[in-house]
């Protein structure tokens, strides 16, 4: 019987199948080109049943929120009935999991892995460290994270147990997990089971597709091998304890769901279950992902799981931002253990980023955990992870060299899957609703739909004004501060960014190879060596000024990163990059200038090295998390000349399989101004007004991160001071870009828009913020009217190539400024623009080649509240500078898509109960 149930339910899915090609997949948009956008509105709502509505009733044009087919059942037949479906299929979650264990024994042979200034390059202590065993607030109590055994009260009840800092026991919480259920049960289909750092989804994923089930992890729970792991875990943990009076015991109890509890027992005897703190977001999915993933812990790993349900401006700041072996009096004194994470790639990849996915998450680098940006917060570090990611992130990789790229990528992701630094969980087939009747045309990311930049700026509506709403379940707009040194981390923020801050270059919407929008470069390789010239320029951020490669030589400048290689070993350049910029105004009016790109860049080669290493004294102008962040970017400039006032050279070690990338890798446009910049730095040195300022928000120093929104008086008031003071120039020092007159004038013009704006956000792309409504969580953005590019700028290499990813009508026009690279005399070689690759041609005679391309990396992976994952896989067409095609999913077939979901469903479960 149940197999005859089983064969009529495939046979409905199959007719569903015939049938669905023949309903129209959306209702045709306005056939008129609309107007391009001139004002953008954003506003929050609390609910997302009731921003769905507010699209289809016509008080907002798009919910920038995707969600599952299963959200637009409920919403009435009239409502959906003005409302189009864009697809998405890069939102993902995963577990976030806190590794730490900081306690070691001085008196055992080894040594532990405390600071990483770069790929071996380690500092250490001595001893072996114990795992699982964690001090809370050790830095408190000791003044240091890393405790011995031998100088503590083994009874103190500080020293908890941490199962997640054993290997093992990572293992086996990545067994347990049921992803198949999690997409059927929960997410009713709209999801795909993820099981490494590289969605389904990516071009890449077949290089690592059998990887996982080699090592035994599916889509589907292994319960049997996870508690096996468990209790090999157990006893051996009891046997490095033993000496310290350390235990770790099952007991029974019958109302556990297992059966029992684990416990931890201390040296005097006493005995304390085992409890770990899940951070579980309430906004979407994540509430009942981690509610049944808490379940599953409890129940085959004996452990009891803290349910602690909250907001994203809760947990995120916790898990991304504070020491891991602090307790946090948001959450009531406690450490966290697990955390339901939610990610979006922001762009559409081509196959070989993969890269930047595997070092990302698995080395990981970056800062998202548990290897954070401050490097005194690791305690965990796997060096052979930590170096192939960082080969991977920054490394080389010739056209020859693809093979050994797929291999190190392999690798990563077998360790990743070993080690288990987080689990993957799904990845989400979404939608966002756009109001069809409103909304006349935009070009969306094949991949990421809305969340690419491309959606918002392409988009055309029939009166030129555009309201974006976003879902908070805490009614916040904003997740991250707004300052762009060490802010705008998370979706809400970003996206907003991406319309009034430019970008040089952006990945195409379909190939992702990024095309021009504000900069075209030459490459120019020879893998035998580019001599870098003596005049060519670098910051040393001891000096505090601008110096020639030839003096950096004289004076044996070996600290300053990049440089330093041809200081040291007389190292050369494998390429040279011939950037050419469209410069423009900033939002306040001023030019930017060169002084903008290399004033940018010498702050952060300031704030990314502490110069007591050279001096002896204390600096304030260092920041262990941007030396993070851009250290290893700076690693790769060995000098820059100045070709014009819109031209520079970058000379640079790097290559990579795809001589594109080795462009957007050192890329040197800014987005925001220097004299921005320098008034933010003054806030987070001097503390106005006895306010501990930084960079970032940080809970163990009491730091507030400066912001560009909520302290605007305090920027002016920078500004303000630094008019008319030599120190406005350090950043631009030995460049003669720069009066102290011109600086003047730049800081005045900033106090005067932070004046009359009631904000500080200055920057350069084709909307500006006109008004911020914190209270209502409300803000307008205006069309920019400098902009150089003019409105509605489309760069015409998104219509040259195009999947079903246009909607609607969309009319393009040449830029105002163009972006065209100019071939230079040495022989050109163009490289094609694929869905994953480019290969150059054959050299010279001299063994050079210059890439004509304009391309960038733009690999960003964004925090979200949510996550989507929704493959779009259709045919390429190609189109004409104006262009109507009508993508998405209407309402029209909605109904039917969910059908088939849940007919497959059932067939799936009853075949596999047969099973």
């Amino acid at each position: 019987m149940r197999t005859s149930l089983a064969r009529i339910l495939i046979a409905a899915v199959m007719i569903a199948i015939f049938i669905l090609p023949s309903i129209p997949l959306v209702t045709l948009a306005s056939a008129q080109a609309g107007q391009p956008v001139e004002t953008i509105t954003f506003k929050t709502v609390t609910d997302m049943t009731a921003d769905i509505v507010e699209v289809g009733s016509g008080n907002a044009d798009i919910f920038l929120w995707s969600q599952p087919l299963k959200n637009y059942l409920d919403i009435p037949q009239d409502v959906m009935a003005n409302i189009d479906l864009i697809p998405s299929s890069s939102t993902f979650t995963a577990l976030a999991i806190n590794l730490a264990s900081n306690i070691y024994d001085s008196t055992k042979q080894g040594e532990i892995v405390v600071k990483v200034n770069g790929p071996g390059d380690y500092e250490t202590i001595q001893g072996v460290q114990i795992p699982g065993l964690v001090y809370k607030n050790s830095l408190d109590a000791f003044g240091s994270n890393w405790v011995d055994i031998t100088q503590v009260d083994p009874n103190d009840r500080n020293i908890e147990f941490n199962p997640f800092g054993v290997k093992k026991i990572r293992q086996a919480l990545q067994l347990i997990v049921d992803r198949s259920f999690l997409v059927n049960g929960i997410y009713q289909g709209s999801a795909n089971p993820m099981l490494t750092a590289i969605r389904s989804g990516h071009p890449a994923y077949e290089w690592v597709a059998d990887i996982p089930e080699e090592l035994g992890v599916t889509s589907v729970a292994d319960v049997a091998t996870a508690q096996q792991l468990m209790e090999e875990a157990i006893n051996e943990l009891n046997q490095i304890y033993a000496e310290y009076g350390y235990q770790l015991v099952f007991k029974d109890d019958p109302l556990a769901p297992g059966g029992k509890w684990l416990y931890f027992v201390y040296p005097d005897g006493t005995e304390v279950p085992v409890e770990v703190n899940f951070l579980i977001r309430v906004e979407d999915e994540r509430l009942d992902s981690g509610r049944q993933i808490a379940n599953w812990i409890e129940s085959y790993l004996w452990i009891k799981v803290n349910r602690i349900e909250r907001t994203r401006t809760i947990v995120t700041p916790l898990v991304y931002g504070i020491n891991p072996i602090q307790t946090s009096d948001t959450i009531g004194g406690r450490l966290w253990h697990l955390y339901t994470e939610g990610w979006v790639s922001v762009t559409d990849d081509p196959i070989y980023w993969a890269r930047y996915d595997v070092a990302f998450f698995y080395a990981p680098l970056r800062g998202y955990g548990p290897n954070h940006r401050v490097q005194d917060w690791w305690f965990w570090f796997n060096p052979e992870m930590y170096e192939l990611g960082y080969k991977l992130y920054f490394g080389n990789y010739t056209p020859d060299q693809v093979d050994q790229l797929r291999e190190d990528i392999r690798t990563l992701t077998r360790l990743g899957l070993e080690e288990v630094p987080r689990v993957f969980l799904t990845e989400n087939l979404e939608f966002f609703p756009i109001n069809k009747n409103r909304v006349t045309g935009l070009i969306f990311g094949t991949t990421t739909g809305l969340w690419s930049m491309w959606g918002i700026r392409t988009s055309r509506t029939v009166d030129g004004n555009l309201t974006v709403i976003e879902f908070s379940a805490a009614g916040a707009l904003f997740l991250s501060p707004w300052n762009p040194v060490l802010g705008f981390t998370d979706i809400y923020s970003e996206v907003i960014r991406y319309q009034v801050a430019d970008f040089g270059m952006y990945a195409h919407p379909v190939t992702g190879i990024p095309v021009p929008i504000r900069e075209s470069w030459n490459v120019e390789v020879n893998p035998d060596g580019i001599p870098v010239p003596d005049d060519a320029m670098v910051y040393d951020p001891v000096e505090n000024k601008w110096i020639t490669v030839g003096e950096a030589k004289a004076q044996g400048k070996d600290y300053i990163p990049g440089v330093g290689s041809v200081v040291s070993e007389g190292a050369q350049a494998s390429a040279k990059v011939t950037f050419d910029f469209v410069l423009g105004k900033w939002h306040d009016g001023t030019d930017m200038t060169l002084a903008d790109i290399l004033g940018v860049l010498a702050f952060y080669y300031e704030w990314a090295f502490d110069d007591s290493q050279i001096t002896g004294q204390p600096d304030p102008y260092y920041d262990s998390e941007i030396d993070g962040a851009v250290t290893g970017t700076l690693e790769l400039i060995y000098g820059i000349k100045i070709v014009d006032e819109d031209t520079i050279e970058v000379y640079t070690p790097y290559l990579d399989v795809d001589p594109a990338l080795i462009a957007s890798t050192i890329d040197m446009w800014v987005w925001t101004p220097l004299h921005m910049i320098i008034a933010l730095e003054k806030a987070v040195v001097e503390d106005p007004g006895g306010t501990n300022y930084g960079w970032t928000d940080r809970e163990a120093t009491g730091e507030i991160a400066v912001d560009l929104l909520k302290h605007p008086d305090v920027i002016a008031q920078m500004a303000s001071e630094l008019v008319g003071q030599p120190e406005a120039l350090k950043y631009v020092n030995g460049l003669n870009l720069l009066s102290q007159s011109d600086m003047d004038a730049r800081l005045q013009a900033y106090v005067n828009f932070i004046n009359e704006k009631g904000h500080a956000v200055v920057f350069n792309g084709p909307f500006m913020v006109e008004s911020y409504d914190p209270n209502a969580n409300v803000m307008e953005l205006v069309f920019f009217e400098d902009y150089p590019l003019g409105k509605g700028f489309i760069p015409p290499q998104l219509l040259e190539v195009t999947r079903n990813n246009v909607y609607g009508t969309i009319e393009t026009a040449p830029p105002t400024t163009t972006t065209e690279t100019t071939p230079t005399e040495t022989t050109t070689t163009e490289t094609t623009t694929t869905e994953t690759e480019t290969t150059p041609t054959e050299t010279t005679p001299a063994q050079t080649v210059v890439i004509t391309k304009t391309v960038e990396k733009t690999v960003t992976q964004v925090q979200t509240e949510t996550v989507t994952k929704t493959q779009v896989e259709t045919q390429t067409e190609t189109v004409t500078a104006t262009t109507t095609v009508t993508t998405g999913v209407s309402t029209t077939v909605l109904a039917a898509i969910i059908i088939l979901i849940i007919l497959a469903a059932a067939a799936f479960f009853y075949l596999r109960r047969q099973g």
